[in-house]
C-alpha cells in the first residue's frame, strides 16, 4: 500500500512551501519519505510514521528559517535520490490514471499543514 501527500507549510511571512511526500509499506513496517527535504520516518503504522515525518518536516523548516537562516536557500532545496523521486511521480500516475484507486496498491491523499514560526 502507498499514500501521497502534498505538505503545505504556511510561514507568518505569508509564503509558503509545499512539499512532496509518500509513503509506502517495507515488509512489516511503514516508510514516509519527503522528496523535497530527503527526509524520511519509519513506524508501524502510516498515520504514524506519516506524523513522524510531520515533525521531522516542521522541525527541519523551522530551524533552516529560524537558527541557520543564513544558509535556508540550500538547507530548503536538499532534493531526495532521483529513485525516490521517481517513486512519487509514478505513484502520482498510478494515482491519477485511477489504477490504484482501492486496489492493492493502496490510496494517495493530500493534506495542508499550516505553520506559524515564531
Amino acid at each position: 500500500m502507498l499514500g501521497l501527500q502534498q505538505v503545505k507549510i504556511m510561514h507568518t511571512d505569508k509564503k509558503s512551501l509545499i512539499l512532496r511526500c509518500y509513503a509506502k509499506k517495507e515488509g512489516s513496517q511503514w516508510v514516509a519519505v519527503c522528496i523535497d527535504l530527503s527526509l524520511a520516518a519509519q513506524a508501524d503504522s502510516c498515520k504514524e510514521a506519516t506524523e513522524k515525518l510531520e515533525s521531522m518536516m516542521l522541525s527541519y523548516v523551522d530551524e533552516a528559517l529560524g537558527v541557520h537562516s543564513a544558509y535556508s536557500k540550500q538547507l530548503l532545496s536538499r532534493k531526495a535520490p532521483l529513485s525516490q523521486i521517481f517513486f512519487y511521480y509514478f505513484a502520482s500516475f498510478l494515482h491519477w490514471s485511477k489504477m490504484c484507486s482501492n486496489s492493492e496498491y493502496g490510496v494517495t491523499f493530500m493534506e495542508k499543514y499550516p505553520l506559524q514560526t515564531a
